[in-house]
């Protein structure tokens, strides 16, 4: 069974290649100089079973020459849920390129082209429109069937929304309250996931900081082990769960589940350093939970090459087991400086899951221990 857990929530679909565009070119004295997407996710239903909510999210490229001193880098399209807009000061003075990740937006009930506008706000006349940037996701709250039957409103085609795939199915597991020993123990597989600072001369290479890797190393393989092996760890909590009288249910004292985690690094633990991983949280720094819907892709199920660990992490033992992703927190880049590397005029945030959020982080500052 595949399943992805990180101490911030995690789940993605694979993603694909858009087809190609056509464009209308701006005068050649426009900044602008090509809008592109570089990848399109699959729908996503909100786990609801309206299809109005349905949505998914593309990654844009935008060259351009020399940026505006003053204003807003705008990115506009008839499907966008938001326009775009990203201050010019965000960009380095030199920069030609800019990479805009997750920008989401309305699926269609039928096939339709994605039409991008952008431009800078300082020049809003001169402006870079292409009218088939890719194509658009189709609804996926709805019935399958022939080209032309999106839109249908539930329940009328519920049996042929049931998935093939039994790793997408949930099972319902309540041992006997009062004999939770005749249940079966079942045992999970369990991947740890430790995201740490890039060396910041080597950005891309899965080179981790030589002095400050801002999250648990190789050195502390006795404490990643302990979270499982411990007397006091997760297994323990599963073992011996807490009764809440307010919930009017029978108190399940054991969960008959096991997490399976020796602690051997390349087996299942992996220290990743990626600070986009590193830094992605849900609170407090704008944008710093986008990075989550790659994760899975990235060093789940379709790794890298150049990742050290690819060997491994391509094992099916190791893809369909349960993910773990252990970060810092949240973190976005500021002005100024390199946008890739956290320093000291970022905005940061440790409490917003990762390592620090069962250890009574308290008003942005996580405890000494």
């Amino acid at each position: 069974m595949h399943l992805t857990f990180q101490l911030l929530a995690l789940l993605l679909s694979g993603l694909m290649r858009p087809a190609p565009s056509s464009s209308t070119a701006p005068p050649d004295d426009c900044r602008i100089e090509a809008v592109a997407i570089t990848d399109i996710s699959l729908c996503r239903d909100r786990g609801t079973q309206e299809w109005e909510d349905d949505w998914f999210y593309i990654d844009v490229e935008v060259r351009f020459r020399q940026r505006p001193d003053t204003g807003h880098l705008v990115l506009e399209g008839s499907l966008l849920l938001e326009t775009v807009r990203l201050p010019v000061q965000d960009l380095s003075a030199d920069a030609q390129t800019v990479a805009i990740d997750e920008v989401h937006l309305k699926t269609v009930p039928h096939h339709k082209q994605i039409a991008l506008k952008a431009y800078f706000s300082a020049d809003p006349a001169c402006a870079k429109r292409v009218r088939r940037a890719g194509q658009a996701r189709e609804q996926c709250s709805v019935c399958t069937g022939p080209r032309g039957t999106t839109g249908q409103r539930y329940p009328s085609c519920w049996p042929e929304q049931q998935p093939d795939d039994a790793c997408t199915q949930s099972i319902n597991y309540a041992p006997d309250p009062d004999y939770p020993e005749l249940t079966p123990i079942r045992y999970m597989k369990t991947i740890v996931h430790i995201f740490q600072k890039e060396d910041p001369e080597r950005l891309g290479q899965y080179v981790v900081h030589p002095d400050d890797p801002g999250s648990f190393t190789e050195a502390h393989i006795d404490i990643i082990r302990s979270w499982f092996q411990d007397s006091l760890g997760a297994n323990y909590n599963l073992s011996n769960l807490c009764d809440d009288p307010t919930d009017r249910s029978p108190h399940i004292k054991d969960s008959r589940i096991r997490l399976l985690n020796t602690g051997t690094i390349g087996k299942d633990v992996f220290f990743h350093p990626d600070n986009k991983g590193w830094g992605t949280g849900y609170a407090k720094c704008s944008g710093a939970y986008r990075y989550i819907y790659k994760v899975e892709r990235k060093y789940i199920t379709q790794p890298d090459t150049t990742n050290p660990y690819y060997e491994q992490l391509i094992q099916p033992e190791t893809q369909n087991a349960f993910h773990v992703f252990v970060t810092a927190g949240s973190w976005a880049p500021e002005p100024p400086g390199d946008p890739r590397i956290p320093d000291d005029n970022d905005c940061y945030w440790p409490c917003s899951g990762g390592m620090t959020l069962s250890m009574g982080c308290d008003s942005g500052r996580p405890p000494a221990h």
